[in-house]
């Protein structure tokens, strides 16, 4: 009996050894785990830190780029100079009507006339109707004079037909319905496209 009590007593000795060994392993694996995760969460910590400050320099790379890009767009501008001057639709022996109050003080605003002469950068000679004084105006303080009787003379001062002359047909408050001299065909024209003409209808 002591022979066998003394085996069980050895053998408890021994399991309760193991135990021992195997809390030491998990206390091990554990403090290793545990080790991990802090290391993992400063590495979290570091790119967190060290991401912003990377964005921010993409930001003032870009902020650059943009300054740049909006510089370059200004010179092309510049370079490209001042918009041009709308077309001329001025030509002789059309009726005109001055819409610049301040053309000699107001005394000639609404007052009709007729181009004599056209001269380069939009402007001209009017005569006007009353007192034939010659005046020198520009096309921005002038409109066109549309005649309502038909059959009027007209000559077309914009668009592709410009420099066609035509008779009046119909007229409303905005379109103008002509029939051309060249081949006898019905335009319809907005008014400002038209203008009363008082020269020769034959090109002879």
């Amino acid at each position: 009996d002591d022979g066998r009590g003394g085996r069980r007593r050895g053998e408890e000795a021994e399991g309760v050894g193991d135990k021992h060994k195997d809390r030491g392993g998990r206390g091990e694996g554990g403090k290793k785990g545990r080790r991990r995760e802090d290391d993992g969460g400063r590495d979290s910590k570091r790119r967190q830190l060290e991401a912003p400050s990377g964005e921010g320099r993409k930001d003032r790379k870009g902020g650059k780029g943009s300054s740049h890009r909006e510089e370059s767009q200004e010179e092309s501008e510049d370079e490209a100079g001042p918009a041009l001057p709308k077309r001329s639709w001025l030509a002789p022996y059309i009726k005109v009507r001055v819409v610049d109050k301040k053309v000699r003080g107001g005394r000639l605003y609404l007052k009709k006339g007729t181009v004599v002469d056209v001269h380069p950068g939009g402007l001209c000679d009017v005569a006007m109707d009353e007192g034939r004084d010659v005046i020198q105006l520009g096309q921005a303080a002038l409109e066109t004079v549309v005649p309502k009787e038909v059959g009027a003379a007209v000559l077309v001062v914009e668009g592709a037909l410009r420099g066609s002359k035509a008779r009046v047909q119909a007229k409303t408050a905005e379109v103008c319905a002509v029939q051309l001299e060249s081949d006898f065909s019905i335009q319809r024209l907005l008014l400002d496209e038209v203008a009363m003409f008082v020269g020769p209808m034959d090109d002879d």
